[in-house]
């Protein structure tokens, strides 16, 4: 009986679902990030859209990078939305009509600090299956989600 570290088929597939939820995670954080540049530029926030959009483009680049890593050991990433909502584990905004820009960001900041505590975990099953690529690029995206999350409870009046 093989262990399963030395498994690379199960560990291909555990590491293949880990950055596909991951995938889900972000994609939906950037939705609500778009959503919430929009919101404020149509509310008429002061310096808050362009400050949002920033973290719109960081989220963007980071969505393609993870889905880049599936594409590369060889598996597909989910086309739907409804398989993304299905995975993720952050949950949407509350259906609201209208938000206070500290809600917005405080929503935000919640967001990024539960992928911190998400992308740590996640971290702890590479490291039983020995994947050290993926261990490395997980730390950078915690070090980029706790940047966006200190620049976003900096912003909040």
């Amino acid at each position: 009986m093989k262990s399963e570290i030395s498994n690379p088929k199960l560990n291909k597939e555990r590491t293949f679902g880990l950055l596909n939820t991951l995938l889900a995670d972000e994609y939906l954080l950037y939705t609500k990030t778009r959503n919430a540049h929009w919101y404020m530029e149509q509310q008429s926030f002061t310096n808050l859209p362009r400050f949002i959009e920033k973290q719109v483009v960081a989220l963007d680049i980071i969505i393609d990078d993870i889905a880049e890593r599936v594409l590369k050991i060889r598996y597909t990433v989910p086309i739907s939305m409804r398989k993304f909502l299905k995975i993720t584990r952050l949950s949407e905004w509350e259906d609201k009509d209208e938000l206070e820009g500290d809600q917005i960001i405080k929503g935000l900041v919640g967001d990024h600090e539960k992928i911190i505590k998400i992308l740590k975990e996640d971290i702890q099953a590479l490291i039983i299956v020995n994947d050290i690529k993926n261990q490395e690029f997980l730390g950078s995206l915690v070090t980029k989600h706790e940047h966006i999350a200190k620049m976003l409870n900096a912003s909040l009046s």
